[in-house]
């Protein structure tokens, strides 16, 4: 629960670099603040529910939610969270199979991915393979 303070092109490039270290048959799963800037209607859901519970906390509320405008609106900051369609496709660009996402709560989402197996199919001779 760390990555989102990875800059996005850090990010992927851990992800081909976890490729290489797993074994065919391996799995990546990550856990992290997977929340896009809004674009999703669950993004959306998300952003309102946490400025109205910061709201509900008075002033204090108000300065995390104008401080948390500069640095997510801007991407500033240490916290750079990546939409889940990101980790997604950053983890098929690196070869992973079988990707997955779900969500856990709020803004928190898990993704998966396998490392393939290498096929178990044999090699047939045909009549020009044995001349």
């Amino acid at each position: 629960y760390v990555l989102h303070h990875l800059t996005d092109k850090e990010k992927a490039d851990l992800l081909v670099r976890a490729y290489s270290w797993l074994r065919p048959g391996g799995r990546i799963v990550i856990c992290d603040i997977m929340l896009g800037r809004g674009a999703t209607a669950s993004d959306r859901a998300i952003i309102r529910d946490k400025l109205v519970a910061l709201l509900k906390k008075g002033p204090g509320g108000v300065w995390r939610i104008a401080k948390n405008l500069v640095r997510y609106g801007l991407r500033r900051g240490s916290e750079l969270p990546a939409a889940p369609k990101f980790w997604v496709d950053k983890l098929i660009e690196a070869g992973f199979h079988s990707v997955r996402f779900e969500r856990v709560v709020n803004e928190a989402g898990l993704v998966f991915g396998m490392v393939e197996r290498p096929s178990t199919a044999h090699h047939t001779t045909t009549p020009q393979d044995e001349a």
